[in-house]
């Protein structure tokens, strides 16, 4: 009986300090998703006030429409790049792979090592 009490007393405590680690885990990614969100709405705000400020000089050169033209074209090519960046990490090609000879050989060295 002595044995079956230690053992749902330790099963407590791993479950206790997994709760603390999983609280300090999930504070650390919502600082972090609230850090991304405001930054990224500065970034707009500021990409924004570059695009305005950019149309404003080219209204001299270019008119109402060549500069609104000019500068939708640059947004789009910033936004453009930014969704290929994206698509090409999220198929993992940014991504460092490990090369198949290193995973073999730790597989043919724990087989060597069971046996």
């Amino acid at each position: 009986m002595n044995r079956i009490t230690n053992l749902i007393l330790s099963f407590f405590d791993l479950v206790e300090a997994e709760g603390r680690s999983f609280r300090i885990q999930t504070e650390r990614m919502l600082r972090g998703i609230m850090v991304l969100f405001f930054g990224g709405v500065l970034l707009t705000a500021a990409l924004l006030a570059a695009a305005f400020g950019f149309y404003t000089l080219l209204v001299f050169f270019l008119g109402v429409s060549g500069a609104a033209f000019a500068v939708a074209l640059m947004l789009a090519a910033c936004g453009m790049a930014l969704i290929k960046k994206g698509l090409a990490t999220e198929h993992g090609q940014n991504a460092a792979q490990p090369e198949p000879a290193q995973n073999e050989n730790k597989e043919a060295a724990s087989d060597e090592q069971t046996k």
